[in-house]
């Protein structure tokens, strides 16, 4: 089955919309911190090297979620038909609000109930 041709609920469960990046880098990325055998400067050029590839991995994570969710938001509105509809976005944000703690299929399942009120 193609992504064009699965359902909202389809792609949650196939994980299409699960993040890919981590949200810290892997130990092996980051620089090994040994005061005993590194000078207090070394260590602390380590630990603002390690910082800023935190950031970085973090930065990247926010992106690749934001993305991810508004894929969701754009696959659920084409599943209901509610592109472009004027109240869309109110649709959108109480579905979010009432089901966002249990994951996008909750979501889902409330834009769903919801979605006959703007039609």
């Amino acid at each position: 089955m193609s992504d064009q041709t699965m359902s909202v609920y389809d792609k949650i469960r196939a994980g299409l919309y699960n993040r890919k990046l981590p949200y810290n880098p892997p130990e092996t990325e980051l620089i090994k911190i040994d005061p005993e055998n590194m000078t207090g400067k070394q260590v602390r050029e380590a630990k603002e090297a390690n910082d800023r590839k935190k950031v970085e991995y973090r930065l990247a994570y926010s992106k690749n979620s934001g993305e991810l969710a508004s894929q969701f938001r754009k696959d659920l509105e084409e599943d209901c038909g509610t592109t472009g509809h004027p109240k869309a976005d109110m649709l959108f944000n109480k579905a979010y609000d009432r089901g966002h703690s249990g994951g996008f299929e909750e979501v889902t399942n409330a834009y769903y109930d919801m979605v006959d009120l703007i039609k």
